[in-house]
């Protein structure tokens, strides 16, 4: 009886030490995880560090959101002159922001959109370009959930309709993070001119231990929403990504396969590298295999 008792005890004395840990883990990820997915941080930090274009980030009131939000864009001449002192890359840049495309970027977690370099964007792309700022890099006090997240991203294309462009003429560009709001864009919108996906991932729950899914105010399941997409997809993934492992994109491009019953205008395109922004050589690659009328 006494053995009995004692290994009761120290059974209890597991369950309740199991049970801690879940609520310190529960006290110290439930309210921090905006911190941990949005981690770019504020935009007013390391002024020194920033590009030449950061002042080009501009901003308007989201009609869903209700809320200031942030993208950077070039538009004027004046802007176009900032970008470069040379005449000949002056007038390329004219012809790309005058013409009809451009490629709305969601840029991955811990950058901003101040440090990012749209000059390099247009270059990569060689179409105008937007790059989306999240509202987590210009407030830390901002309460936010995934509905949000995504409404965000509505806020912004419907700013970029009502500055003309027409929707087969805009493209979505989805990196890491930004996958997430990509997918979501695409398939509510469904006569966009593509969608290219770099290091995306099926969903938060996928990246973190099942014991920690419970507690995930954030799951952005893409892989329920890329099935709903009518353009042409392009899925790059380097085969040395270990932040987000290759697995997510080839399972992302099977399930959007699997609900079209076909794999046209479906790329999924692994390359020799890791989680960075892939380069203009690869993208050409993966989009020589698509019908997305860019970088042809």
């Amino acid at each position: 009886m006494h053995k009995i008792i004692s290994m009761l005890k120290k059974h209890n004395r597991k369950i309740k030490k199991a049970f801690l840990l879940v609520l310190t883990l529960y006290l110290i990820i439930f309210p921090l995880q905006e911190r941990m997915i949005f981690c770019g941080g504020h935009q007013g930090l390391l002024r020194d560090f920033l590009p030449k274009d950061h002042t080009f980030t501009k901003n308007f009131v989201g009609k869903k959101t209700k809320e200031k939000l942030y993208y950077k864009m070039i538009e004027t001449n004046s802007e176009i002159e900032l970008l470069s002192e040379d005449e000949k890359e002056r007038e390329k840049y004219r012809k790309i922001v005058a013409g009809e495309k451009i490629m709305i970027v969601f840029h991955g977690n811990g950058q901003r959109v101040g440090r990012l370099s749209i000059k390099e964007y247009i270059d990569l792309f060689e179409v105008n370009v937007v790059i989306v700022g999240y509202r987590r890099e210009f407030s830390w006090r901002k309460v936010r959930n995934e509905n949000e997240f995504y409404d965000e991203a509505e806020d912004l294309l419907a700013e970029i309709k009502k500055k003309g462009y027409k929707e087969k003429n805009i493209y979505i560009h989805g990196h890491s993070l930004g996958s997430a709001p990509s997918i979501h864009l695409s398939s509510q919108n469904k006569e966009l001119g593509g969608l290219i996906l770099v290091g995306a991932f099926t969903g938060v729950d996928n990246l973190v231990p099942r014991l920690l899914n419970k507690l995930l105010r954030y799951n952005l399941r893409s892989i329920d929403k890329i099935g709903k997409v009518n353009c042409p997809i392009i899925i790059i993934h380097g085969r040395k990504d270990y932040q987000i492992r290759i697995s997510n994109g080839l399972r992302l491009w099977e399930k959007a396969k699997e609900q079209r019953g076909s794999d046209d205008d479906l790329v999924f395109y692994p390359y020799d590298g890791g989680h960075s922004l892939p380069s203009k050589d690869v993208h050409i690659k993966a989009l020589k295999l698509s019908s997305i009328p860019i970088l042809k």
